[in-house]
């Protein structure tokens, strides 16, 4: 049998998405829950999550995120939590509109200013209840309101209707974004900014500021394969990279100065430029590498399994490696990596690039 909490009437169990807030700041994420103590008085959980703000005690099971934080129920005061978090129904008291709709760039936006819990509640009957569906305007600044029963829409300011949203949150379920005036300004200046793509840079370094990323803090936030890569704040075993600037580079895509998506740029020894795998936290960046690949007439590092591809290395004098995705085979001798090996090949003297504690795997051969 599963193990349930109940805080405030609500009913939750592992695995149960949750918007709670952490020191009044609101964080999305799931819940897990531990134990029963062993004199009974309290119950031991945890909200897993992807905010490197607040990253506490370690849940035994992450449920797909990266950070997470404990807290307790009063078994005997299902109203009480004594910790500094505090659950919110995820029903935030209303039902769901019908025909509910929110554009992927909507969305797409929110969740770069961390603000998911926008769309959220725009989805609840209390919110915003004369409009069903919300979409970017072609307008600066504006987004789109739109009542499709009645075929009808208005258009307001971007700052305007997250100050409404914000104030109906409040005051419908004591809901508090804890944001200010020159927080809304900034935000309505991203907006904009977000329609006209300008927020999207692209920036290809070498050297020592490839280090740039694969710091985490650098990261807009710590979802999927780029939060999960295995050499994030490993600096010490990159100098494979930066000491080699001739044949590696990285190509970083950049929302609001903050990273949205990584990938090395290798030089084969044919000439060849290789895009190699892309480390991204949104699916749209993902598109957008595959968009500068096909401008830049760039080699995919699938490409590297079908016919064999060497890169050579001017220096390798360190005794630490990173973990290669694509060339991963290693001759000390040649100073050359490689992404297979041919039937007719010999083995002796290769290794393999493919640990994440910074050797190298026992020889092939």
């Amino acid at each position: 049998m599963d193990k349930i909490i109940t805080y405030k009437n609500n009913i939750y169990k592992t695995g149960d998405s949750v918007v709670f807030t952490i020191d009044g700041n609101i964080v999305l994420g799931k819940i897990f829950i531990r134990n029963i103590s062993n004199d009974r008085s309290y119950t031991r959980c945890y909200v897993c999550h992807n905010n490197p703000n607040y990253n506490g005690d370690n849940s035994p099971e992450m449920l797909g995120f990266e950070y997470s934080w404990s807290f307790s129920v009063e078994n005997n005061n299902p109203s009480s939590l004594n910790s500094d978090v505090e659950i919110i129904s995820p029903d935030i008291e209303s039902k769901s509109k019908e025909d509910y709709f929110i554009s992927d760039k909507l969305i797409s936006f929110f969740n770069t200013q961390e603000l998911s819990i926008v769309k959220i509640v725009l989805e609840k009957e209390n919110i915003f209840p004369l409009y069903n569906k919300f979409e970017v305007s072609d307008t600066k600044g504006l987004i789109k309101l739109t009542n499709s029963e009645k075929n009808r829409f208005v258009e307001i300011k971007m700052g305007r209707f997250l100050t409404s949203v914000f104030k109906q949150m409040k005051d419908i379920s004591n809901i508090d974004v804890n944001l200010t005036n020159s927080d809304i300004e900034k935000i309505y200046n991203n907006f904009i900014s977000y329609q006209s793509d300008d927020y999207i840079k692209i920036n290809t370094v070498s050297g020592d500021d490839i280090l740039e990323g694969y710091k985490r803090e650098n990261y807009h936030n710590s979802k999927s394969s780029l939060g999960g890569s295995c050499m994030t704040d490993k600096l010490n075993f990159l100098k494979l990279y930066t000491q080699n600037p001739e044949v590696v580079s990285m190509m970083m895509i950049k929302t609001f100065d903050k990273i949205v998506g990584r990938c090395l740029i290798w030089t084969t020894t044919d000439g060849e430029k290789v895009m190699d795998k892309r480390y991204t936290c949104d699916d749209w960046v993902i598109s957008k590498f595959d968009s500068i690949q096909k401008e830049m007439k760039l080699l995919d590092y699938s490409d590297c399994y079908e016919n064999k591809m060497t890169i050579q290395l001017t220096n390798n004098n360190f005794n630490q490696y990173p973990y290669l995705d694509t060339f991963k085979i290693f001759n000390q001798e040649e100073r050359t990596l490689s992404s297979i090996i041919n039937d007719n090949e010999s083995k002796e003297g290769l290794v393999l690039l493919n640990t994440t504690c910074g050797e190298t795997s026992d020889d092939i051969g």
